[in-house]
Order: C-alpha cells, then sequence, then structure tokens
C-alpha cells in the first residue's frame, strides 16, 4: 500500500493478503470501487444479498473511523485454531518532527513508562521490545491490553469489552531528508488477550516493511496496494 506523505515521498508498507482497506482511499467512491473489486474474488454463489450486506456494513464501518489523524487502517478477517472467525484491527499513523539522529527510541519509551504516567497503564504481563529493520532502522513495540475499540467489539461477538489484545509500535522512517525525521505509530487491537500473539505477527510485518520512498521508486514486493485501490504485481519472487 502507498500513501503520499509529502511530494516526492510515499509511504510503502507490506500488507497481509485479506486486508480490509477502510481509510486510505481518496474518496467514498473510490472506497466503494475497491469494494467492489474485492467482493468479485468472493465465489459466484455468494447470494446478491449477502454482497450488498456487506458493502453496507463496510461503509459503516468507515464512517465509524476518525479521520485526519490515521493516514491508513485495515481489518484482517481470520480464523482460528478452533474454527472461530475473528478480526484484527489496525491503524498507521505518521509523525513528523525533528530530526532523531541516533536517539534510541526504546530508551526514550522506557524513560517514559519508569515515570508515573508511563506506568500507570503497564501490566506485569506487557512486554516492551526493541527491534531493528533490515536497513537498519530503529523501533520499539509494547504488547498490552485496552478496554477500547467500540466497533471490534460491535461486530465481534467474542471480543472481550474489557480486555482486547493490543500491540503499539514505533518505527523510524527514511526519508531522504535531512531537515526532519518521520515515525509510523502502528495500532492493532485483537478481540482477546490471547490472540495478541498471533496478531502482533502481522502487526511486525507491517512495521518492518514500512518505508519512505520517491514516488518513482518502487520496492521489490509481491504486491502492494496503493491509495487507489489498484492491486499492482512488483515482482515474481517466491
Amino acid at each position: 500500500m502507498t500513501t503520499v506523505v509529502q511530494v516526492g515521498d510515499e509511504l510503502w508498507v507490506g500488507l497481509p493478503p485479506g486486508w480490509i482497506e477502510l481509510v486510505a482511499h481518496q474518496d467514498e467512491a473510490a472506497a466503494q470501487q475497491w469494494f467492489d473489486e474485492l467482493l468479485r474474488t468472493a465465489p459466484a454463489e455468494m447470494p446478491v444479498e449477502v454482497r450488498q450486506a456487506l458493502r453496507e456494513h463496510y461503509a459503516s464501518v468507515r464512517e465509524q473511523m476518525p479521520r485526519g489523524t490515521i493516514d491508513s487502517a485495515g481489518l484482517l478477517v481470520t480464523t482460528l485454531p478452533d474454527d472461530t472467525v475473528t478480526a484484527w484491527q489496525f491503524a498507521m499513523s505518521i509523525v513528523a518532527g525533528p530530526p532523531i539522529g541516533d536517539v534510541d527510541l526504546l530508551a526514550v519509551v522506557e524513560r517514559f513508562l519508569d515515570s508515573p504516567a508511563g506506568s500507570a497503564g503497564v501490566g506485569p504481563e506487557d512486554l516492551v521490545e526493541s527491534f531493528v529493520t533490515h536497513d537498519g532502522r530503529p523501533g520499539v513495540a509494547i504488547h498490552t491490553t485496552t478496554g477500547g475499540s467500540d466497533a471490534l467489539r460491535r461486530n465481534v461477538p467474542h471480543a472481550n469489552a474489557d480486555a482486547l489484545g493490543v500491540v503499539y509500535a514505533a518505527v523510524r522512517l527514511e526519508h531522504g531528508r535531512a531537515d526532519s525525521d518521520r515515525v509510523l505509530l502502528l495500532t492493532g487491537i485483537a478481540p482477546t488477550v490471547a490472540e495478541r500473539l498471533p496478531m502482533s505477527v502481522l502487526a511486525a510485518q507491517i512495521v518492518l516493511s514500512a518505508t519512505l520512498r520517491d514516488s518513482g521508486d518502487r520496492p521489490d514486493v509481491r504486491v502492494a496496494l496503493d491509495t487507489t485501490g489498484q492491486t499492482k504485481q512488483d515482482s515474481t519472487r517466491p
């Protein structure tokens, strides 16, 4: 998926198969066109009324999404080992700031978590970890719980309203400019704490793939989804 950050820059993110994009569309018409293309991949025997109900549900979920602060948000519908159908929710935002140089993101997060304000929401089962992308960019992830996401609770019957599994991750973005730095913030939410671990695997894949590139420099990935909803084959690598 690509999102224009500023002239000459695009955010490229590798998304898992089955991703349902909710925000990164040019307008409502483009979003509906993209979803119609997705429905065309459904079995031919799917009733017309079911397809229409899915269209209406997609539009309804889009209306519930906050705009302006989120650059991309999506749902991934999957099944658990016991065949229970579940959905994981992801949101991504790009935060611009002054150059951070060699600042250790994990050290900053750890200092905050050691403060009274930061430690208030961290439990004994929570995990804070650092990581480095393949091209050397630092990042940090927090595995914890939350009671938010009304949309997830409304749409997933088995969701635990009091303890949803959540992963917060931040990674520094390459930008090719010396006057500013950008960080990608990702939030991944699962209906239960037990689903946090498998959901976090996908969250890690998304964050580790994120990078800023020049508009004419397309990454070497198998499939990318741009903001117009067109699926593009970028490579034939296995």
